[in-house]
């Protein structure tokens, strides 16, 4: 799996792996203060797995798998920090 996200995400400077329910800083630095309530997204909504990235154009991304209303959580967390 590490050679798709690779191709996929490899070329963004910031990436977040959602495995088993848990953040993980997988790419680019990213502050604790974005981490935690990216967290608190993925409990709230039970979300097992997914990949959240920011282009170089500094727009955040979600993996293809991600429900509407997750991405729109997420969105909003990582604006408003």
């Amino acid at each position: 799996m590490i050679w798709l996200l690779l191709l996929l995400y490899g070329g963004c400077p910031q990436v977040l792996l959602i495995r088993g329910g848990k953040v993980e800083i997988w790419k680019g630095k990213i502050p604790h203060r974005i981490v935690t309530p990216v967290q608190d997204v993925v409990d709230l909504c039970e979300l097992q797995s997914g990949v959240v990235y920011r282009d170089h154009d500094g727009r955040w991304g979600f993996s293809f798998g991600m429900p509407p209303e997750v991405r729109q959580r997420l969105r909003n967390v990582l604006v408003s920090r």
